[in-house]
């Protein structure tokens, strides 16, 4: 018999595909600097040149030719748009006299998510051990939502999941959402409400969330994050199943850029008896 599950994952990649061209890449030009370009000290472009070299600064002013720029040492001056190649807006923050670009892959752990949420008009890919994909979407600062599927039609035990999460509080390097999450596995479907918690210290961060009802079990799940650079960090997951005392562990190392972040690690289940043996694990991410 066809999985009905089948033709939803199709209609849902054409709905949310689209949405990529809301890119935060800029062209060079003046319509699209007139349209897109604001003009405060808190939005940091990344400025690609022709040659391939880039420049983090501030854009103080522009006419049909050149670009006036604030560069984040205090330095100014200007160039020619023609000898740009293309403008990122970027985000992060000045800390210990450097700027520290914001990490795009924040909002999840390996495998589940933490409790931070994508920027309102973000759109996020991930590819999972070649196999699995999902997009999420941020309507607004505090709502992310998204949808996956195994990329072989009818493989595994999924034929689409989807989620929805709300950031509930963000105070002092403390987010605490909710959520829920939904999964069809044949023609049955099992849904979960959960909570999540993440503390941010300095290069450190713990998230703890707790799901209820799935599928007739309970899952704990806690992992974290400790930042070597801006650019190359150590994840861990581990989730706890009460159903039959097992529990999912992975260990690795992420790669973050400005859009584009890569994991690289090893997975295993446990029990009461034994080890499973570790098994590669690979996550490729795009945020748009």
């Amino acid at each position: 018999m066809d999985n009905p599950g089948h033709p939803i994952k199709y209609y849902l990649f054409l709905i949310l595909f689209p949405l990529v061209i809301h890119s935060q890449t800029i062209k060079p030009d003046y319509k699209s600097l007139s349209e897109k370009i604001i003009f405060d000290s808190s939005h940091v472009y990344n400025l690609v040149f022709n040659d391939g070299s880039e420049l983090l600064c501030n854009i103080v002013g522009f006419d049909s030719a050149s670009l006036n720029f604030k560069a984040l040492s205090g330095f100014e001056g200007n160039v020619e748009l023609n000898s740009i190649s293309k403008i990122k807006l970027v985000r992060g923050e000045w800390k210990d006299n450097k700027y520290k670009v914001e990490n795009p892959h924040s909002h999840h752990l390996v495998i589940f998510p933490t409790a931070e949420t994508l920027p309102q008009g973000s759109i996020y890919m991930s590819i999972s051990e070649v196999l699995f994909w999902s997009l999420t979407f941020a309507p607004t600062d505090f709502i992310n939502v998204g949808a996956g599927s195994p990329m072989i039609p009818g493989a595994f035990f999924s034929s689409l999941y989807g989620y929805v999460k709300l950031r509930l509080l963000n105070y002092e390097g403390f987010h605490l959402s909710v959520g829920g999450v939904a999964v069809t596995a044949l023609e049955n479907m099992s849904s979960s409400s959960f909570i999540a918690g993440s503390a941010i210290y300095d290069k450190v961060k713990v998230t703890l969330s707790y799901y209820t009802n799935f599928d007739q079990f309970e899952m704990l799940n806690f992992g974290g994050e400790i930042s070597l650079n801006n650019r190359m960090s150590l994840i861990t997951e581990h989730d706890f199943f009460t159903v039959d005392q097992s529990a999912l562990h992975i260990y690795g190392v992420r790669f973050n850029g400005n859009s584009f972040g890569t994991d690289f690690g090893f997975i295993y289940l446990s029990d009461e008896n034994k080890n499973s043996r570790p098994f590669p694990w690979l996550g490729i991410y795009y945020k748009f």
